[in-house]
């Protein structure tokens, strides 16, 4: 939390936009303090991992039950389009 809200959610999307190809096993995201906002820079490492994500973990990070809501939705949309 030292630095801006922006540029920390700016890094965080430059992040999770390298690894979007990529066929992971587990993402760990927890202490990140994310919110709905952090949710959304990391919709492009979420989605399309249906098929070899494993574990999860978003442990303490203050995550509402509109963001969890909001995560599902990321997970579930290449099922839900047929892909």
């Amino acid at each position: 939390a030292s630095r801006p809200e922006d540029e920390a959610l700016q890094v965080l999307q430059i992040l999770c936009d390298a690894f979007k190809s990529a066929n992971l096993v587990e993402v760990n995201l927890s202490d990140n303090a994310l919110g709905s906002k952090g949710i959304s820079a990391c919709r492009s490492v979420l989605s399309g991992q249906v098929e070899s994500l494993q574990r999860l973990s978003l442990c303490n990070n203050g995550l509402s039950a509109a963001s969890m809501e909001e995560v599902a939705d990321i997970l579930t949309a290449d099922v839900d389009d047929g892909s």
